[in-house]
């Protein structure tokens, strides 16, 4: 399937939904428009034409490089801003963390410094191969080529007899340097917070559709996300907890009542290591939007969270695709309040 033929696919699949939300709902007086596809970034209507003049553009979610799939549409204004402002930044973390931790398959540009470059110092680049081994690379071309002459220079050279050595790889004249790298540049963490809002928002919109887009209780979410440089959402909105795999994609808490809410568990993979994360969303019943308002206190104090329980039946048994289906999540999350008294 090429990429116009999984726009065209997922156009489709939505806008059925939406068009299902329409015709059994009082939705048209407020989303009054034709078929059709809405951002679920900033909510606007695009027509099947703006499909075809690709003003609608196919998201990865989460971003490519982290093993994201492209599986649903943003508008190519939101795939841009949240592209450059925000997924380019949580790559660049965790990248970062991999390589400062000298994970296999991981790589870093630096700057070697010792006594004999001064402060200027040498470009260089850190790899470390699948095996864990070092790979240490300083560019002639990308340097002074006097700093770099000083920084060569200062290698010391050590024999290695024979007769004592244990490692038959390192005998004889071997030359070393002694030299210094910085730590990494603090990081934005008030962004990356908001990148994984941004992932478990798009992952529950891709399972659950309009339903879940459409309400009001995800308005704080988006105005979060379109001012990643504000703090909508107080945070924490997340678990620090390794969830085991069958509770990846969509789940509801159920237990304790006063967390009610949606809980997306993911990964993201890099080339060195997986990082599993657990974001809370609004849920679907009236005033769960103030879930940020005692999520803090409950996930810093530890209250309710040893006995917190997981309900993922709509993670396997909710299909986008078909529009029969449309209104089994309220249906559900009706059930689950009414059994919660």
């Amino acid at each position: 399937m090429n990429n116009r033929e999984k726009r065209e696919l997922i156009f489709k699949i939505y806008s059925d939904n939406f068009q299902s939300l329409v015709d059994n709902t009082k939705l048209k007086e407020t989303y009054d428009k034709d078929y059709g596809y809405y951002c679920p970034l900033c909510t606007e209507h695009f027509t099947v034409q703006k499909l075809h003049d690709k003003t609608l553009t196919i998201e990865h979610n989460p971003p490519k490089s982290l093993g994201g799939k492209g599986t649903i549409l943003t508008c190519k204004k939101c795939n841009s801003k949240s592209g450059h402002s925000i997924d380019v930044e949580l790559t660049n973390a965790l990248k970062t963390s991999d390589a400062y931790s000298f994970k296999p398959n991981s790589e870093f540009s630096t700057k070697f410094t010792n006594e004999h470059t001064g402060d200027k110092g040498v470009n260089a680049k850190i790899k470390v191969d699948k095996d864990g081994k070092f790979i240490i690379n300083v560019d002639s071309k990308n340097n002074n080529p006097k700093i770099s002459k000083r920084f060569f220079d200062s290698a010391t050279q050590t024999y290695h007899n024979p007769i004592f050595a244990t490692d038959f790889k390192n005998i004889g004249w071997q030359k070393e340097i002694s030299f210094n790298f910085p730590k990494p540049e603090p990081l934005n963490e008030n962004i990356l917070k908001i990148s994984l809002l941004k992932i478990a928002y798009l992952k529950a919109f891709e399972k659950l559709g309009y339903i879940f887009l459409f309400s009001k209780n995800m308005q704080i979410v988006r105005e979060q996300l379109d001012n990643p440089e504000k703090e909508i959402i107080k945070p924490p909105f997340w678990f620090n907890y390794d969830f085991p795999d069958d509770k990846l994609g969509i789940n509801i808490i159920t237990k304790p009542r006063e967390l009610r809410a949606f809980l997306i568990i993911f990964d993201l993979k890099t080339s060195s290591d997986k990082y599993r994360f657990a974001i809370v969303l609004p849920g679907l019943g009236e005033n769960d939007e103030k879930i940020y308002d005692i999520l803090p206190d409950q996930l810093t104090t530890g209250k309710g969270f040893l006995n917190c329980e997981l309900n993922n039946y709509i993670n396997f048994n909710y299909d986008i695709k078909k529009t029969e289906e449309t209104f089994k999540l309220v249906r559900f999350w009706d059930e689950i309040i009414e059994k919660m008294g």
